[in-house]
């Protein structure tokens, strides 16, 4: 099961840099596009943040893209 999940849009600039970075180290991911994933959105409102992406690690709120470059790079 992938530790990280991307909660995002497929038109979003920055769930793309999300996914890429995840990619370029070879990290597994689920992305769910949350204008098409009913469930998936639920979820994303239930961070109540209003940005794209929103990406969880083991369970746990990360945040947007920034937060997980600082994660990775911390």
């Amino acid at each position: 099961m992938p530790k990280y999940v991307i909660y995002g849009t497929t038109s979003c600039p920055a769930c793309t840099d999300a996914k890429n970075l995840l990619d370029a180290r070879m990290l597994p991911y689920t992305f769910h596009n949350i204008q098409e994933d009913e469930a998936a959105f639920d979820t994303y409102l239930s961070f109540k943040k209003r940005s794209v992406p929103q990406i969880t690690f083991q369970g746990e709120l990360i945040g947007g893209f920034t937060d997980l470059k600082e994660k990775l790079n911390g």
